[in-house]
């Protein structure tokens, strides 16, 4: 996470961590159960709260407090539902979903972020402990029944293992976030863990064979994973299997020669505080690389943070981790235990509300759209909106709202179809009975521009169709998986297919098409031959130069400089030589104009020269890094009447 380069694959220590847990808390309960022929469920989970819960709420709180002192407001809300969720133990299947989302897509990581994993272990330790208590308990009360009941469990156990380890393989295909972050895809990892607590034992005379070949064995495993996996890895699926049986082998091993490096003191103490430092090293960092606005920390600044990070777990070992965790008060009675857990956790989501609430409300003043209702006004707006200059008052949305889709009526429609949706609705606006009818089709970066046609279509009195899905341009090529990049994106084929066809079906009056530059200017050819056909199947057709893009999500820079935002615009001529944004928008204009199709260079109605200003007349014009927000779209609606106007016209005559 301090972005070592030599070892990218370090995220295999959740892998070696999922093992153990499984090892020590199945051998545990197995012991529970042959010294009193129970499981104790109480006793259980006062344990596992007592040890778990307190450090837990302190880093979560802890969290939300410097959030609201030092983060800015855009990340307030979402922030306070990160915490919240992690609170209560489900915020991995809050971050599986986000990671799904594609505009969820280089948003600022949460410092809560890292809650993953552990809420992973917490489900285990919620499930695994009454499926024990279950399978033993009739076999117990039988004599003798200690074996049966041990074999029982382990062929259960294996069951749900390999079972499990199949979920992994398959969802790491076609949902790659969904088994990298649920238990389900992952419990097979805690599941080998138990596998060696039920029959390590059996195997004593193996273990004093290649016991110190094993141990080395499992070391090396976990290095090779650590410095050979990248983040282009698919994982987990067969890749997580090496970390994981490399880990097994250390466990089984236990008292090999490799032991004497794991019991020096220093890994001793890093043993000892490890919970602690898994919980406060990414917030720290996380939060001082937002500081640093977007920019690269540099490696000697990541490591001084780590340190500081190792430091402050040893003094919460010291001073609150271990003295509740032995606290006779506490030890004394499950139920003490357990009231006091579940009261910490209640102030840590009571807190992740309260951030969250922070924010909540309307957008402010509503713009007025009266002062732009021509194209020398916003013309003027735009110039205007270049100088040096204070956030108005009266911005919309505000930044902290600027990611919120829900009222957007294309997207609620299911209009804008998400990577998985298969569906193809009828998707019409304005006047269905109209004469002339427009069609929108392409990527977000064509949905983006939907406000501004409906309300030209509203006033006009025009059918609009819109056709419109994440990050699938109308291309007549497969495209990889935004997620999964050794998968086709087969969906994007697929609906690129009946878009083509529903198209051709209506010849429409007029089509609109719109991509990003990312993935249009990269694929020049392929796009220029979709706009070649698709044009023959309409009366006329207009193809969208795509609007700019920054490399820093812009609602976040306007929160943080309220006092003068024009250092948040963004420029046709990208400073970061990286972004090569006007180098393939001309690639798609030749190829525009070379197919006698009308091109309409957007970045014209955003821009005045180089300059394309975050905020124009009290609107904040993007969501992200290039994505309109609702209201900058919609006040761009006298640009789309000129441009429509003409086609209106012609056939109406």
């Amino acid at each position: 996470h301090a972005g070592v380069a030599a070892i990218p694959g370090g995220y295999v220590g959740v892998d070696v961590f999922f093992v153990l847990s499984g090892y020590l808390i199945t051998g545990q309960l197995w012991a529970n159960v042959l010294k009193t022929g129970r499981v104790s469920i109480i006793r259980f989970y006062s344990r596992r709260t007592r040890r778990l819960v307190p450090t837990a709420v302190l880093v979560i709180l802890t969290t939300l407090l410097a959030t609201w002192l030092l983060v800015p407001s855009t990340l307030w809300k979402s922030t306070g539902w990160d915490g919240l969720f992690s609170a209560l133990s489900v915020s991995n299947y809050r971050f599986a979903s986000q990671a799904n989302d594609y505009f969820q897509l280089g948003a600022t990581p949460s410092p809560f972020l890292h809650f993953w994993s552990l809420c992973v272990e917490e489900q285990f330790y919620l499930a695994w402990p009454l499926l024990i208590a279950l399978l033993t308990f009739q076999w117990l009360n039988k004599k003798p029944s200690s074996k049966v009941a041990k074999y029982v469990l382990t062929a259960v156990l294996g069951l749900i293992t390999m079972g499990s380890l199949g979920l992994s393989i398959i969802l790491s295909q076609s949902n790659q976030p969904l088994a990298f972050y649920g238990l389900p895809t992952r419990a097979w990892e805690l599941g080998i863990g138990g596998l060696l607590a039920l029959g390590a034992s059996n195997f004593s005379q193996l273990k004093q064979k290649l016991g110190p070949a094993l141990a080395w064995f499992g070391l090396a495993g976990i290095l090779v994973s650590a410095v050979g996996f990248t983040d282009q890895t698919l994982y987990p699926s067969l890749n997580a299997l090496l970390p994981s049986l490399s880990a097994a082998a250390i466990i089984f091993a236990v008292d090999s020669s490799a032991f004497k490096l794991l019991r020096l003191a220093p890994m001793r103490a890093i043993g000892r505080w490890s919970y602690a430092l898994y919980l406060w090293h990414w917030p720290i960092l996380v939060m001082a690389a937002g500081f640093s606005f977007d920019q690269e920390l540099p490696l000697r600044i990541k490591l001084i943070l780590a340190f500081l990070a190792l430091v402050l777990s040893g003094v919460t070992y010291r001073f609150y981790e271990n003295p509740i965790r032995t606290s006779t008060r506490l030890t004394s009675s499950a139920f003490k235990s357990l009231a006091f857990s579940l009261a910490l956790t209640l102030v840590a989501s009571l807190g992740g509300f309260a951030l969250n609430s922070a924010v909540a409300g309307g957008q402010g003043v509503p713009v007025s759209y009266r002062d732009l209702n021509t194209v020398t006004q916003l013309q003027d707006a735009v110039k205007a909106s270049i100088l040096p200059q204070k956030v108005p008052a009266n911005l919309t949305p505000r930044p902290e709202d600027a990611k919120d889709l829900s009222s957007a009526t294309s997207f609620n429609s299911g209009c804008m179809a998400a990577f998985k949706q298969v569906s193809f609705p009828e998707c019409v606006f304005g006047d269905a009975t109209s004469d002339f009818s427009i069609w929108l089709v392409g990527d977000s970066h064509a949905n983006q521009w939907f406000s501004a046609v409906e309300k030209v279509a509203n006033r006009r009195h025009l059918k609009l169709v819109l056709h419109t899905r994440s990050a699938c341009p109308i291309l007549d090529e497969p495209l990889k998986d935004h997620f999964v990049k050794t998968r086709e994106y087969t969906e994007c084929t697929n609906w690129t297919k009946q878009v083509f066809g529903a198209v051709a079906k209506a010849r429409p009056n007029l089509l609109v098409i719109g991509g990003a530059i990312g993935l249009t200017g990269f694929h020049p050819e392929s796009y220029g031959r979709s706009i070649q056909k698709l044009s023959k199947l309409a009366q006329n057709t207009i193809v969208l130069g795509d609007n700019p893009r920054s490399d820093f999500d812009v609602p976040d820079c306007i929160a943080r400089h309220p006092d003068d935002y024009s250092g948040c615009n963004l420029f046709i001529h990208q400073p970061n030589p990286n972004v090569q944004w006007s180098h393939l928008v001309e690639k798609v204009r030749k190829l525009s104009v070379g197919y006698r199709v009308t091109y309409q260079a957007t970045s014209d109605w955003l821009c005045v020269d180089n300059n394309c200003p975050a905020i124009i007349a009290s609107v904040l014009v993007y969501r992200d890094t290039s994505h309109l927000t609702v209201a900058g779209s919609k006040i761009m609606w006298p640009y789309f009447d000129r441009a429509i106007a003409p086609f209106v016209a012609e056939a109406r005559n």
